[in-house]
């Protein structure tokens, strides 16, 4: 455990174990929300035999849950695994702008053929701290230069004239649409940025030219998903769709209202119409059937896609914060609800915009207020079956995404009979007479390969959850582990083959396609194998130069004392 966990008390929390019992639970719900504060005493109520809500704040009972605001959550008993919250300790890696791009671009360079590879707009984060720091004013650094030399990469975006490209400014941690600007041109970019002197984090993403229009207005969908203990993911179906308030004026960036979606902004103003702008998903089958002249059957295709491609961007998300925990902590013993944005464009790709712990729920409106009665209770029993009883295989209205993570020790056992399998697929093909060509060796293995090794590692966390579980099954523990003990053995060794067939596979392809000739190839290797001798040489005489060294030193403290 303390492998992944920094704080003792989180490390505490690992051991957490599922409350079973046949007496009711108690759950305390603190919801200052008029609107969602019903919402969920109602979802609870809905479980009568089993939950005893507790709304007095000098109640005397312990609850085993909390549902509240993150500022008045008991960290500390929370963190130690005594009780269950709806929220994570640390989420700041999915809810501060900038991090959501650097974690992202992270796990798209490990995964370059993953959905978010064209999911994320190209972005730049732009930090201001230098531009302030007055250290470097004491050095004679003018503002005007430190803030420039944190403006650069913005800059270069428009160097070349003859491109015309809008971009979208956000400040990293803020949320309900405050401050986002559209611009064009560097200068309308900085005078913002000067005006906003309070905001020291910005990101600069591509404005997304051509966006699906619903009635001539630019839209967002508004995602609901769930995250539960550590980490079980669930997209909730049932999506909006928030419109601008204005039509769509690509060439006037200045109005806002005809480029931001955030219904924050929006309500206040009295051309606001609650019907107009908040949308359900089912709209927008009309909408494009009498916008675009689409037929109903392909609207409904498009629609179908597109939720599809949402919920495997979702999954890759949380996916890219696996061991992440320095921003992102999925503590065993806590849920949350995210409100995840997405942009379509007119091809119908998916776009994903931001990612929003403790959306703002009232923003729905009235109208569409049962949509959001039918999360809560969804949220309900998802949350009584993973904590209090055993999961359901689905869920109305909820989908459940490929988290990764294995929860049983039966799942580790079909886990356990996959990783063998692609284990021999790798090493039948590298064990092959005759050589082809890597392209062709790579597609028959590296898939595989990759697969085993992605769940050797799902493997051995689930063998870890299983070792600290109440009441678990040690036999089977014992053989599902004596299993994996003798897989990695076989993994190690297939790395060892596939690394060397697939050094003799590209050799080939260099022969045969006259890139090098054979001898030339021989005469490399034997100067790549004598550097790595030399290297090794160097290793070793630097060990012993330190070695001589120690040994000067304390002969030379030994005289110093007999002096």
């Amino acid at each position: 455990m303390e492998n992944y966990w920094f704080l003792d008390e989180q490390a505490q929390s690992l051991g957490y174990n599922y409350f079973k019992s046949d007496q009711r639970v108690l759950v305390r719900v603190n919801v200052p929300c008029k609107y969602l504060g019903p919402l969920v005493l109602k979802a609870f109520s809905n479980h009568p035999k089993f939950w005893d809500v507790i709304t007095l704040e000098d109640d005397p009972r312990v609850p085993q849950l909390l549902w509240d605001e993150y500022e008045n959550l008991d960290w500390k008993n929370i963190l130690s695994g005594q009780v269950i919250a709806n929220s994570y300790c640390v989420r700041k890696g999915l809810s501060r702008k900038a991090q959501l791009s650097m974690f992202l671009s992270k796990y798209i360079r490990k995964h370059p053929n993953c959905a978010l590879s064209k999911a994320v707009p190209p972005t730049i984060v732009v930090d201001l701290w230098d531009a302030f720091d007055s250290s470097l004013a004491e050095l004679g650094i003018s503002f005007r230069n430190r803030l420039e030399s944190c403006l650069w990469e913005v800059k270069l975006l428009f160097e070349d004239k003859s491109k015309q490209a809008k971009y979208i400014m956000k400040p990293s941690a803020s949320n309900k649409g405050a401050e986002v600007n559209v611009f064009d041109t560097y200068e309308k970019f900085k005078g913002i940025i000067s005006e906003w002197t309070d905001i020291r984090e910005w990101v600069v993403q591509s404005y997304v030219e051509r966006p699906l229009l619903l009635k001539k207005r630019k839209f967002h969908v508004r995602v609901y998903v769930v995250a539960v203990s550590s980490l079980q993911v669930y997209v909730y179906q049932n999506v909006l769709l928030l419109t601008s308030l204005d039509p769509y004026n690509p060439s006037d960036t200045d109005n806002k209202l005809s480029h931001i979606t955030n219904t924050f902004q929006q309500q206040d103003h009295p051309n606001f119409v609650e019907a107009d702008c908040v949308l359900l998903l089912e709209d927008m089958e009309s909408i494009l059937s009498n916008d675009r002249n689409i037929p109903l059957s392909e609207a409904k295709s498009i629609i179908s896609k597109m939720m599809k491609d949402i919920g495997v961007i979702t999954g890759e998300v949380f996916d890219a914060y696996k061991g992440e925990f320095s921003v992102f902590q999925p503590l065993p013993n806590c849920f949350e609800v995210y409100g995840v944005d997405f942009l379509i464009d007119e091809d119908f790709q998916v776009w994903l915009l931001e990612v929003n712990p403790g959306p703002d729920f009232k923003q729905t409106g009235k109208r569409l207020q049962p949509v959001i009665q039918t999360l809560v209770n969804g949220m309900v029993s998802i949350v009584t079956d993973t904590f209090f009883s055993k999961p359901a295989a689905s869920y109305p209205s909820f989908e459940r995404m490929n988290d990764g993570i294995l929860h049983s020790m039966a799942e580790a056992d079909s886990a356990l009979v996959r990783m063998n399998e692609c284990l021999e697929t790798v090493l039948k093909e590298c064990l092959i007479e005759g050589t082809g060509t890597e392209s062709d060796f790579v597609a028959k293995t590296k898939n595989a390969m990759d697969t085993a090794t992605e769940l050797s590692k799902q493997l051995a966390a689930c063998l870890e959850a299983e070792k600290h579980k109440r009441g678990h099954d040690k036999v089977k523990l014992k053989l599902l582990q004596k299993g994996f003990i003798n897989s990695m053995k076989q993994l190690q060794e297939a790395q060892r083959i596939y690394a060397r067939r697939h050094e003799a596979v590209i050799e080939y392809d260099l022969i045969k396609t006259a890139c090098i000739s054979t001898d030339d190839l021989k005469k490399a290797k034997e100067e790549r194998d004598m550097a790595l001798e030399i290297a090794e040489d160097a290793v070793q005489v630097n060990k012993a130069v330190v070695a001589v060294g120690k040994l000067v030193q304390e002969q030379t403290a030994t005289i110093t004392q007999i002096k």
